[in-house]
């Protein structure tokens, strides 16, 4: 019975043990995607030194009461990461303490994002099982977007939620993360990069968590990094000193670390005696060191670079106030002293690749790329050996040796190194591997049937197809042409790889898994084209881009269907397709039927959980900025959808409406939280305090054409004027309206502003400012005489349902109205007389229109989720119906040259088309809100217009902020409004939205 009741209890464990074991498996496959690349550490501190420091860390990490934050902080060289690869060992991180690390080096974080950074370390922090089973949850849900551009939410859903559900631990216990070399994050930019930006403002976060998690970050005292930890909960700080500053300790410090380096010189050298090079010699070196651990490792390097006693003597005779930049003077005189004037050409190309590049390479990869003889490559590095390691790759030994060869007006070295030069010498070189290397089947795949994974499987190695050499150019070339001055043999390069191996180079990139990363390599090439005269090779790329974008499962899947199927079944348009096709006469023949050209769906803009509720273009054209119900604003670049910066945050409630102030450097929101708030479109950061005052929900902002103002609409019936600088209201509220200010916009001179309330549907002034056009659910169209406040004429009459939408053409002789009844009318101003037939074509209400800025095209937008544009003259659709909305087109708007329409919808999505073709491109334009609609202003500069749920239109004077006159009256019903700004020759950049 004992043995029966000790095998039952024995297989219950096993059992037990097992399904745990499974368990914690199976989560931790659901986690891998969180797994970063493993990066090496700095070496650690030399055994008895730093000992203070160090206890002085060990003493903050039991410390509950202790800030939860640490910084050590010091100029380049104190030997800052030293210390933080030590804190590892000694603090037991990873091993017998739940932590994470991440060691920043510049050259191989310039591609690291903030999200990858706090990836990473979750998957770390996930051997504990509270959060292992927490993050596995989540993800196994897909309630976690890795993809999301929130990277406040990807540190609050990876980081902060986890670890303070790990409950109460003891302070020898406290899980502790490093971040060290903060400072390099986003690679030559360093603290102006975006990623820097992005993962400074997590920081400040940190210090919400629980005391028990401790954060350990190591920086040089850059001003943006100080700012964050100032405050309420500054960090327990350590500042390493150095030069005259230094303290006693880091001097005996850097005598220890000089002591034990050379003493292990003396052992490779029979000639040397015990105890070379003596107490008083090292406690020379270690003044001139003044506390820098860089300057004491490279003297080092330098010594045993070359006769030791000879370079001893050397460090020692030279200037006592011999600081870093001399010290690197002397190693590079030292290594090419006499050399020819050919290898100090080629010690630049390759330092300056060193630089530049956007992985770390090894020396072979060096040497193929730049086309010198792999020998001289290696001469060249081990000259350099005191400043530079080859171990894993070519990488400089500490950042300061970068700044010394990219400061060249303080250094004077003979190895100047200039980025705009090495960028367009690695482009060109770049340019010809690729040219020698594509070519078709590169990897010599059997069968088209085989799938990447199965052709990968296969192979011993895919540098024995594609070399590094390829694989780098393929993935970094466009990379490398970005702010470099065109030349002839570059534009000549491209030519050659667009027109000749375009698809062999997708085939690298499909084989080397960056076929996701295309669309990020194309649009910069576009726009380089563009400014660089790149002439008829623009529209071939960016048909490339449609290409790539139109097919990339098929492409990223498999290297074979780009020519069984991307090729074959590409429009007969493609310009790819002309180009190529030829070549591969037995691929597949579309008979009936296919793709004349390109779906017009270009870019979709996610990242809003909630529905999207306004939209506007900057100035400049080249950002966007949405607002939604999820109570956020974002920011966007036109050209590749992505996400611009975080979200701004501060709104409690559903933002109603967003603008560009008119320099682009400022936006304006209004929300439900009954708050106007303005921010920095840069940083993203909120300036001052949000402006309040109103008593209800915010439905419409808008800037000032000098950008001193804003005006904001309410629930509350009334409009508010508030100086931009001070964030004061201006004077008294305007009032009259008898229901909620639905839309709001200044006079093109400022003195006017119009507002539209829920007494309407539609309004527009005339280009001469001397009448209004109103809509109505009484399904008229009716005109008015501003001075008199009479309507001129009879109703238009010709719809058959209420009038949702009415707009002047921007020549003032016809007006376009927009209806329930799904169709578009025009009307003749003077004859009120409808002209041609109605535009029809919708399924659904048509909510929105605009005239393209030459009135000779109409844009609208409707519930049945698709966009059109139309022909003024004709009468007739210019392209297909614009598909790609997954719900109502809310609001559409052509860009100030009318290349382009923007159109938002409640599918809680952005999307930008080409009127020419219908294709979607990446130019948003003026925003609107679901809710915000156009109004005019009057180009007479005196007066401006708006509506009320009383029925009426009315004026107002802005010189005086006061009614103009008695209310326009003659609609039946609520006039619904849609905003409509013509522009004038003078104010052409302000050209309107609907």
């Amino acid at each position: 019975r004992r043995l029966t009741d000790a095998k039952s209890g024995l297989m219950q464990a096993l059992t037990l043990y097992i399904t745990i074991s499974v368990k914690a498996t199976a989560e931790r496959d659901i986690l891998k995607d969180l797994r970063s690349k493993p990066r090496q550490r700095p070496p650690e501190c030399q055994p008895g030194t730093r000992v203070e420091i160090l206890a002085k860390c060990e003493a903050w990490s039991k410390d509950l009461d202790a800030p939860n934050i640490l910084w050590i902080k010091a100029a380049p060289g104190a030997g800052k990461s030293a210390i933080a690869s030590t804190l590892v060992t000694t603090l037991g991180i990873k091993k017998t303490r739940l932590g994470a690390t991440f060691f920043f080096n510049r050259q191989e974080t310039a591609a690291v994002t903030a999200s990858t950074v706090w990836q990473g370390i979750a998957y770390d922090l996930a051997r504990h099982p509270t959060i292992r089973k927490q993050l596995a949850d989540k993800m196994n849900k897909e309630e976690i977007d890795l993809a999301t551009p929130n990277i406040n939410t990807i540190f609050d859903q990876l980081i902060g939620e986890p670890l303070s559900k790990i409950g109460t631990v003891s302070g020898d216990q406290s899980p502790i993360v490093v971040l060290d070399a903060l400072d390099e994050c986003g690679g030559l930019e360093g603290v102006r990069s975006t990623e820097f930006r992005n993962l400074i403002r997590t920081l400040a976060a940190w210090s919400d968590l629980p005391s028990s998690c401790k954060l350990i970050v190591t920086s040089r005292e850059e001003a943006v990094i100080a700012r964050i930890f100032t405050g309420p909960r500054t960090p327990y700080t350590i500042d390493l000193l150095i030069g005259e500053e230094t303290i006693n300790q880091s001097t005996k410090d850097v005598q220890a670390f000089l002591s034990q380096e050379l003493g292990e010189i003396t052992k490779e050298y029979s000639s040397l005696p015990v105890g070379w090079p003596g107490v008083a010699t090292i406690e020379t070196l270690a003044t001139k060191a003044g506390g820098l651990f860089i300057w004491a490792s490279t003297a080092v390097e330098y010594i045993r670079r070359g006769p030791p006693k000879e370079n001893l003597e050397e460090m020692i005779h030279a200037d006592i106030t011999m600081g870093m930049s001399a010290l690197y003077t002397k190693v590079i005189d030292t290594a090419f002293r006499d050399a020819p004037s050919k290898i100090i050409q080629e010690s630049q190309m390759v330092l300056g690749t060193i630089v530049v590049a956007r992985e770390i390479l090894d020396i072979r990869t060096i040497a193929e790329l730049l086309a010198i003889d792999l020998s001289r490559v290696e001469y060249i590095c081990n000259a350099l050996r005191p400043v530079l390691e080859i171990r894993k790759g070519a990488r400089f030994r500490h950042q300061s040796f970068v700044d010394f060869l990219l400061n060249q007006q303080a250094t004077g070295s003979a190895l100047q190194i200039d980025t705009i030069n090495c960028n367009q010498i690695l482009a060109d070189h770049c340019l010809r591997v690729m040219t020698e290397r594509l070519r078709f089947n590169i990897c010599e795949i059997p069968s088209s049937y085989l799938l990447n994974s199965d052709v990968l499987n296969t192979l011993s190695s895919i540098e024995d197809y594609i070399p590094s050499c390829l694989q780098y150019a393929s993935r970094y070339w466009v990379d490398h042409l970005q702010g470099i001055p065109p030349g002839e043999e570059t534009i000549v390069g491209i030519r050659y790889i667009l027109k000749n191996h375009f698809l062999s180079w997708l085939e690298v990139a499909s084989l080397c898994s960056f076929a996701h990363a295309l669309q990020s390599i194309l649009i910069p090439l576009i726009a380089w084209l563009k400014i660089n005269n790149g002439g008829s090779l623009i529209p071939f790329a960016t048909d490339m881009l449609r290409f790539t974008t139109h097919f990339i499962e098929p492409i990223s899947s498999s290297a074979a269907h780009i020519y069984i199927s991307a090729l074959s079944l590409s429009p007969t348009s493609s310009e790819v397709k002309k180009n190529y096709q030829d070549r591969f006469p037995s691929g597949l023949v579309v008979c009936t039927g296919g793709y004349r050209s390109w779906s017009p769906l270009l870019l979709t803009l996610r990242g809003h959980s909630g529905i999207i509720t306004a939209v506007t273009i900057s100035p400049g054209g080249d950002r966007i900025a949405s607002g939604s119900e999820d109570n956020t604003i974002r920011l966007w670049d036109a050209e590749t959808g992505k996400q611009i910066g975080q979200s701004l945050e501060g709104h409690t409630e559903k933002v109603n409406s967003v603008a560009f102030s008119p320099d682009g450097r400022r936006i304006v929101s209004g929300a439900n939280d009954n708050t106007v708030r303005l921010w920095d479109a840069k940083t993203g950061e909120q300036i001052g305090q949000p402006l309040q005052g109103h008593t209800d929900r915010v439905r419409s902002v808008m800037f000032s054409p000098d950008g001193c103002r804003i005006a904001s609409g309410s629930d509350d019936e009334t409009v508010r004027l508030w100086d931009v600088e001070t964030g004061e209201q201006v004077d008294h509220p305007l009032r009259g309206h008898t229901n909620w200010v639905m839309s709001i916009a200044f006079s093109p001179d400022g003195r006017r502003i119009v507002s539209g309330a829920n007494d309407k549907q539609s309004v527009a002034f005339s280009p001469d400012g001397l009448r209004v056009v109103s809509g109505s659910h009484d399904k008229t169209v009716r005109l008015w005489d501003i001075e008199t406040g009479k309507q001129i004429g009879r109703s238009f009459e010709g719809h058959a349902s209420f009038v949702l939408s009415v707009i002047f053409s921007p020549d003032g002789y016809r007006i376009a109205s927009s209806s329930g009844d799904k169709t578009v009318q025009l009307w003749d101003v003077e004859t009120g007389k409808q002209v041609g037939q109605p535009l029809v074509g919708h399924a659904d209400p048509v909510g929105s229109i605009a005239f393209s800025p030459d009135g000779h095209r109409i844009a609208s937008g409707s519930d049945d989720k698709t966009v059109r544009l139309w022909g003024v003259e004709s009468g007739e659709a210019t392209v297909q119906p614009v598909e790609g909305h997954a719900d109502s087109v809310m609001s559409v708007a052509f860009s100030p040259d009318g290349r382009l329409i923007a159109s938002g919808s409640g599918d809680k999505t952005v999307r930008l088309w080409d009127t020419e073709t219908g294709k979607q491109i990446g130019e948003p334009l003026e925003g609107h809100t679901r809710s915000v609609n156009s109004v005019a202003f009057s180009l007479d500069d005196r007066r401006l217009v708006s509506g009320s749920d009383d029925q009426t239109i009315r004026l107002w004077d802005v010189e005086t902020k006061k009614q103009t006159g008695q209310p326009f009256q003659g609609h039946t019903d609520r006039v619904w409004m849609r905003q409509y700004d013509y522009g004038t020759q003078r104010q052409a950049s302000r050209w309107g939205s609907l």
